[in-house]
C-alpha cells in the first residue's frame, strides 16, 4: 500500500554504500522505520529534502508486518532552521529526539504527541534563552504521557507542601514518583536531591510550552535535574539505556544562560 503521511525525521543512519535507515514520528503510523535507497548518491534530490529538524511530507510503501518500510518519495514542510544554524538548541532538540525515538515503539501512533512534538520544536526554534528547559520538560511531560508521571508538590505520606522554605535537600521516592517531606523521609531507599532541583521541576510541570524558557535554571541545577530525570527513566522503562547525545549537551551546559540564570528559577522576564 502506498501511503501519504506528514512526519517528522528524528535520526537517521548510513545503510550500505548509498541508503539511508530513517526513524520518523508520524502522524497516523506512528513511529516509523524507513530505509531510503541510494540517498547518498551525488545528485540525489532527496539528499537536499532529508534534513535534521524538518517536518517531511512522506509517500511510501507500507506495509504492516514489516519493520522497515520503503521511502518512494518526500518534500520538506518546513524546517526549523534557527535549531540548525544554533549549537546550544541543536544539541538540546538532539537529546530531545533521540529521546523520543527511543521511548516510542514502533507502530505506536499518538497524533497528539506528534503536534505536542512541533509546538516544542517550533518553541526552542524562538528561543532567545535558557534552551536546555525545554529537554527538561520533554521528560516531564512524557513521564505524564506513559503513565509514571512525577509529583514533586506534596509529601508521598502526610501531603504537606514539600519542600519547607527552610530544607536544603529533598528525598525523592523514584518508585512511586514522588517526594518527603522532612518528618516523612525514610532513612534509606531515597534518591536525594537539591530543593532547587525540585523547585525547576515544579515551573516545569505548570507552564505551556511557551513559557518554558521564562527561568533560568542554572548549570549546577540543570545537570542535577538531568541525572534525575535519567534516573527515574530508568527506573520504569525497562528498555531505556540513556541516551547517547546527552554527553554533549552536558558538555555545553548552561553556555546558553549568561548572566540570566538563577539557582532557584526564578522569573527573570
Amino acid at each position: 500500500m502506498l501511503a501519504r503521511e506528514r512526519g517528522i525525521l528524528l535520526r537517521t543512519f548510513k545503510y550500505g554504500d548509498t541508503s539511508l535507515i530513517l526513524h520518523c514520528q508520524t502522524r497516523e503510523h506512528g513511529m516509523i522505520s524507513l530505509i531510503a535507497k541510494g540517498v547518498r548518491r551525488q545528485g540525489s534530490r532527496l539528499a537536499a529534502v532529508l534534513q535534521e529538524y524538518a517536518e517531511l511530507e512522506l509517500l511510501f510503501y507500507y506495509r504492516e508486518q514489516r519493520d522497515l518500510q520503503q521511502l518512494k518519495d518526500a518534500h520538506q514542510l518546513r524546517q526549523f532552521q534557527r535549531i540548525v544554524g544554533d549549537y546550544e538548541k541543536f544539541v538540546t532538540g538532539s537529546v530531545m529526539l533521540e529521546l523520543l525515538d527511543r521511548l516510542h515503539p514502533s507502530g505506536s501512533s499518538d497524533g497528539e504527541l506528534y503536534d505536542h512534538t512541533l509546538e516544542l520544536l517550533a518553541a526552542l526554534d524562538e528561543s532567545k534563552r535558557h534552551h536546555w528547559n525545554f529537554l527538561f520538560y520533554f521528560f516531564l511531560y512524557h513521564f505524564y504521557r506513559m503513565g509514571i508521571a512525577f509529583h514533586p508538590e506534596r509529601c508521598l505520606e502526610c501531603g504537606c507542601e514539600t519542600p519547607a522554605p527552610d530544607t536544603d535537600d529533598v528525598a525523592i521516592d523514584l518508585t512511586r514518583g514522588g517526594v518527603y517531606c522532612e518528618d516523612c523521609r525514610p532513612p534509606a531507599g531515597v534518591h536525594i536531591a537539591s530543593q532547587n532541583v525540585i523547585h525547576a521541576a515544579r515551573y516545569l510541570l505548570t507552564v505551556e510550552p511557551a513559557a518554558v524558557n521564562r527561568r533560568g535554571i542554572s548549570e549546577a541545577t540543570g545537570r542535577e535535574l538531568f541525572q534525575l530525570l535519567d534516573l527515574y527513566l530508568r527506573q520504569h522503562v525497562d528498555y531505556y539505556r540513556g541516551l547517547k547525545s546527552a554527553e554533549l549537551l552536558l558538555k555545553t551546559a548552561g553556555a546558553d544562560a549568561n548572566g540570566g540564570e538563577t539557582e532557584s528559577a526564578t522569573d527573570d522576564n
